[in-house]
């Protein structure tokens, strides 16, 4: 069963369970929860149920309503969701076992597959960005190094720069590398 557990105010720590399809707040003693505080209207909100599910709507009070700390005019309502009328903060409960007490919200198997696919979307878009990132670095060395040889006869200068390859990618798997120590041994070195 539905309930509503007063969380400030002169009633506080009162819970009242939502036993009526159609459950009032305010200050009027007509309500099926009395609010004595001031700053709430006679006739605050209402609380409707409708096939199993709860909606709160604001009853043109003077202070309005707060869902989660959002003024709206009506709201579905989900389990531990925090409802302000006037300066009295209330929080809703639903259990089905008729005790009264907080339950926790369970947890939803969609929400966890969503943050695992959205994980290894992240990993796998950082080690690509990575891998693309180290292999244009390798790329922009080979061919700088193949300029200075070819076009600058600069040996020491493409040396270096194939041996940045080499860096990059100490265990030789891509083809910048493999290239670069290719030249490299041409050449004597490494």
């Amino acid at each position: 069963m539905a309930y509503l557990e007063v969380l400030n105010g002169p009633e506080v720590g009162q819970k009242v369970p939502i036993s009526q399809d159609t459950f009032f707040l305010g200050r009027d003693p007509n309500n099926h929860l009395v609010l004595s505080d001031r700053t709430v209207s006679r006739k605050h909100a209402v609380i409707n149920r409708i096939e199993g599910e709860f909606a709160i709507s604001d009853l043109k009070s003077l202070k309005g309503l707060l869902i989660n700390g959002s003024k709206l005019n009506e709201a579905n309502l989900e389990d531990g969701d925090e409802i302000a009328v006037g300066a009295v903060r209330l929080r809703f409960y639903v259990r089905d076992d008729g005790k009264i007490g907080p339950v926790l919200k369970p947890r939803r198997k969609g929400f966890r597959l969503l943050f695992l696919g959205c994980l290894i979307a992240v990993l796998l878009g950082g080690g690509a960005y990575f891998l693309l990132h180290q292999t244009d670095e390798m790329k922009q060395h080979y061919l700088l190094g193949i300029s200075l040889f070819n076009n600058n006869h600069d040996i020491e200068g493409a040396k270096r720069e194939w041996e940045k390859v080499l860096e990059l990618d100490p265990k030789r798997k891509s083809v910048y590398s493999q290239k670069a120590l290719k030249l490299l041994d041409d050449l004597g070195d490494k």
